[in-house]
């Protein structure tokens, strides 16, 4: 065989090779997709209600009187701290905790593998939510399940919707509403996944994710302020970006 054609022929199955890897990707997501699609139905089907709670530790949204079964989530998985609803209800999922933040990268609520995770809060952050800064994580998604969807806090007109401004998490003890006052990209670093500060590097803190935004917000942060911070990759691969959106407590 001549030089030429050994060149081709390792063309052809380095080609053939990244297609059946990009295929093998492909149909990994679909199969993860389909399975965390039904987890959730089944999972809203048996934690969420709308009438009047039926248990103490049952807290309504009185919002849209939503309602999460608290004993029934723990009794799914201890790990749980709260629910969170964002986007018109496209973030609407439990939030765990673990004792590291490699656990439900790639595990599901109930433990099991799978590649899209759970929404899962800081280990070091305090379960009740109240950190200086409680940073919370989900996979950023094709489709927009999980994290997937806080790419649209980019653009220009998603705050027309004064409804996009508010995040609901809901806990055993409180409804806590948080209204957004940074939304950007950014290059991975520690500083916005920090739990907590001293005075003065929490107002250093605040004064640079105010001036990332994307976005001007009209809402005052100060030291004295909790805040909530979401986290999911922007781009395709292991990208180093960030989509980062900050908000503070408003209501508890």
């Amino acid at each position: 065989m001549s030089k030429r054609k050994v060149i081709k022929a390792i063309i052809f199955f380095l080609c053939l090779g990244g297609l059946l890897y990009s295929m093998h990707n492909l149909v990994t997501f679909f199969i993860n997709n389909h399975r965390n699609v039904n987890l959730q139905a089944d999972l809203r089907e048996r934690v969420i209600n709308t009438p009047a709670p039926t248990n103490e530790n049952a807290m309504p949204n009185e919002a849209d009187d939503f309602v999460v079964d608290f004993d029934s989530l723990m009794q799914i998985n201890p790990d749980s701290v709260g629910w969170i609803k964002f986007n018109n209800n496209q973030v609407n999922y439990p939030i765990v905790q673990a004792a590291d933040n490699d656990f439900y990268l790639h595990r599901d609520i109930h433990g099991n593998a799978n590649d899209l995770g759970t929404i899962f809060m800081d280990f070091r952050n305090n379960r009740d939510f109240t950190s200086q800064n409680t940073i919370i994580y989900g996979h950023d998604t094709p489709n927009s399940t999980m994290f997937g969807s806080l790419g649209d806090a980019l653009a220009a007109d998603f705050f027309d919707d004064e409804a996009n401004n508010q995040i609901t998490i809901i806990t055993p003890e409180a409804v806590l509403e948080w209204q957004i006052f940074s939304v950007y990209t950014y290059i991975v670093e520690d500083s916005f996944s920090t739990p907590s500060f001293s005075e003065d590097e929490f107002l250093a803190f605040i004064n640079v994710i105010k001036q990332r935004s994307v976005h001007e917000f009209d809402l005052d942060v100060g030291t004295s302020d909790r805040l909530l911070t979401l986290i999911t990759c922007y781009g395709t691969g292991n990208t180093i970006w960030r989509t980062v959106i900050h908000a503070k407590l408003v209501s508890e």
